[in-house]
């Protein structure tokens, strides 16, 4: 067990256990950060969104992130980039 240090506000958050990644979303940033989960470097921002995030789910076969708002569902190609 370890401490992650991460986005502050964060209200969802999921794990892609197959390659090690931490992916958070926060309601006072707005926004997706994608993180290793030994040494908690960023990989990768994205964002800005709103209005208050609610829940995200992920399906790390494709990869991909779902997030809710109260007003929309987003969807993030979390290993785009990486």
């Amino acid at each position: 067990i370890r401490k992650v240090p991460t986005q502050p506000g964060v209200r969802a958050m999921a794990i892609d256990e197959q390659r090690g990644l931490l992916i958070t979303a926060s309601v006072l940033t707005g926004s997706l950060w994608v993180q290793d989960i030994e040494t908690g470097e960023v990989l990768k921002k994205a964002g800005t969104v709103m209005p208050m995030i609610r829940e995200m789910e992920i399906d790390s076969s494709l990869g991909v992130a779902v997030l809710t708002t109260w007003a929309a569902v987003y969807k993030f190609d979390y290993l785009a980039g990486l």
